[in-house]
């Protein structure tokens, strides 16, 4: 297969915070890769001038200024754990930028793209994130107690009221009603993993909440076309 002919500059996306050395090894394998290739990289790591202590919103308006300033996107394949990441990658989708996936460095179709996309927008995935490992009433330890099974019929029940709301046109209630079956989804889908044992915060991950978040609302779409 020959390599993409990728349109500059070139920005890279992926998660920093909480990671080893910030991930900028792979900042450096990217660059390297631009480099070698002749192609205007937009290096992540120099911005607020390559300093490590600034406040956080300063490293994302520069990220976003990057974002909005490329015109192909190269994403590293744990993006998604990433909310800032998020962020990025959705200014780069509003915009019709190429979007290519490391280490492959195949073009994500567009089509494929739209439903991620629509999880964006609603920030489904940060929402349930947000609520499960940030503690408090919907927050991990909050749903310890509850088996499998309530989990299972609690979600489904949000799920279906979300359908009932969003015919009604009640766009915060119903999608309220969807983050909470978005939540018990990740904790059945954790519990289901650890053998019904007890749930870690460190297993709820943007990972899981994405994916958790297409399967509840890919499952009510397509239970509103069957209506």
């Amino acid at each position: 297969m020959s390599e993409p002919v990728m349109r500059c500059p070139v920005y890279a996306i992926g998660p920093m915070t909480g990671r080893k050395g910030h991930n900028f090894s792979w900042w450096s394998e990217v660059a390297e890769w631009c480099l070698v290739r002749g192609y205007h990289f937009l290096d992540a790591r120099n911005h607020c001038g390559g300093t490590l202590h600034m406040e956080r919103h300063a490293y994302m308006r520069e990220s976003l200024r990057d974002a909005l300033n490329a015109q192909s996107i190269i994403l590293h394949p744990e993006w998604t754990d990433s909310a800032g990441a998020w962020l990025e990658w959705l200014a780069a989708y509003e915009l019709g930028l190429d979007v290519y996936r490391w280490p492959a460095m195949t073009l994500w179709p567009r089509d494929d793209q739209d439903h991620a996309a629509r999880l964006g927008r609603h920030a489904l995935a940060a929402i349930v994130y947000a609520r499960l490992a940030g503690g408090g009433k919907h927050g991990v330890d909050s749903y310890l107690a509850e088996p499998l099974s309530e989990h299972i019929v609690k979600g489904a029940r949000h799920a279906l009221t979300f359908r009932l709301l969003e015919a009604e046109q009640m766009v915060p209630d119903a999608e309220d009603h969807l983050a909470l079956a978005i939540c018990r989804m990740v904790m059945a889908r954790a519990l289901t993993f650890r053998s019904g044992t007890s749930v870690r915060t460190a297993d709820i991950t943007y990972s899981t909440c994405a994916s958790a978040s297409a399967f509840v609302d890919t499952s009510v779409t397509d239970s509103g076309r069957q209506q």
